[in-house]
């Protein structure tokens, strides 16, 4: 009675759970192997369904960023995306309701920039900004321009904006990080007619995607950085050096424009227009042209250069230019499946260059024309 009175005895569920059972046929009874291996699955479902519960909470918990609203009318949390941007943390978003916003900034939080409606609607009017530098190689030296939207060593998302600048500058600076521009629009001022400065500097080790944006001004990719480009409209020179590598899908290169790329740069050029516009491959680079159509180019449409450049050109529509393709000496190409019609000289290869060319069309003149 001692020993028993000083033993506490287990809860019901516990000793279902552990006591030998007190019959042992294979009956869904009290006490049963089948009943106590029953409740013991129905437990273990019990405790994982409350621990993912718990994930998910925790996860929606986490997650839950905070929206600031910029209106220029005063009507929202802030009257300027700065004063927005500084109270911001990692996983908030910034709303910019319809105006025009005269002001340049940086971003130094992982954060989504979202104009409330139309782009057009939602403009970034950036003034001089102290940021006036840019990476050249491992130094760091003078731009001699201002920066509007400064992307400092974040992962940013910019949408639904207009950026117009009224004096030349870069646009937007990403310098680190990564960041996704989408449905956005960027043009700077011009001096003496000329398009001096650039709608996007890509430097840093930044990864740079680009969806339906409009470039108004040249683009450049330095630095091991990388730029995806699709469905976009670039009305200046794309330039790349390497060890940087862009891809540019389904986007449109206007009059004017083109594409270079130098210095062990890589890339995919794919399904897009060249309109006056022109590719150059040199610096030992290396690209992949598939499925573009060039028209009416100035110059040479297609040139490869420099010692170690290589290219493969598959599946392009190149006509009415001054030149179609020239392959420099030193250089490796292959050139295969391509219309190259109605240019004044249609494909011109070095001796001395490393050449695959079969099944082409290549004729004075073009079919449909």
């Amino acid at each position: 009675f001692k020993v028993t009175g000083a033993t506490r005895p287990k809860p019901r569920w516990r000793a279902r759970l552990t006591e030998r059972p007190m019959r042992y046929d294979s009956a869904l009874v009290s006490g049963s192997p089948p009943a106590r291996a029953a409740m013991l699955v129905a437990t273990t479902m019990l405790l994982l369904a409350v621990l993912a519960g718990a994930a998910i909470a925790g996860a929606q918990l986490l997650g839950r960023g905070q929206t600031h609203v910029v209106a220029a009318d005063g009507s929202g949390d802030f009257a300027t995306i700065a004063e927005a941007i500084a109270a911001t943390a990692d996983g908030d978003t910034v709303l910019v309701r319809p105006g025009t916003y005269a002001e340049s900034f940086t971003v130094r939080t992982d954060i989504t920039l979202r104009g409330d409606g139309p782009r057009e609607d939602v403009v970034i009017a950036p003034m001089r900004s102290d940021v006036e530098v840019v990476v050249s190689g491992e130094e760091v030296v003078a731009l001699g321009m201002p920066v509007g939207v400064d992307l400092e060593l974040v992962d940013a998302v910019i949408e639904r904006v207009e950026l117009q600048a009224a004096v030349p500058m870069v646009g937007f600076l990403a310098n680190g990080g990564r960041v996704v521009l989408r449905d956005v629009g960027v043009s700077t001022a011009e001096t003496d007619g000329k398009a001096n400065g650039l709608s996007l500097l890509v430097a840093g080790g930044s990864s740079v995607t680009a969806t339906d944006v409009d470039f108004g001004q040249a683009v450049q990719v330095r630095e091991a950085a990388s730029l995806a480009i699709d469905e976009s409209v670039l009305a200046g020179v794309l330039e790349a050096e390497g060890p940087g590598r862009i891809d540019v899908i389904g986007s449109h290169f206007a009059a004017g424009g083109g594409l270079q790329v130098s210095e062990h740069a890589t890339g995919t050029v794919h399904g897009n227009v060249f309109e006056s516009a022109t590719v150059v491959v040199a610096g030992a680079s290396e690209i992949e042209l598939r499925g573009n159509s060039f028209t009416d180019a100035a110059a040479t449409a297609i040139t490869l250069t420099n010692e170690g450049s290589q290219a493969i050109i598959v599946g392009n529509d190149v006509r009415r230019s001054n030149a179609g393709i020239a392959i420099g000496p030193g250089t490796t190409a292959t050139v295969t499946d391509n219309t190259i019609c109605g240019n004044q000289t249609n494909l011109l290869a070095s001796n001395a260059a490393s050449t695959d060319i079969h099944d082409n069309v290549i004729s004075e003149t073009c079919p449909g024309d």
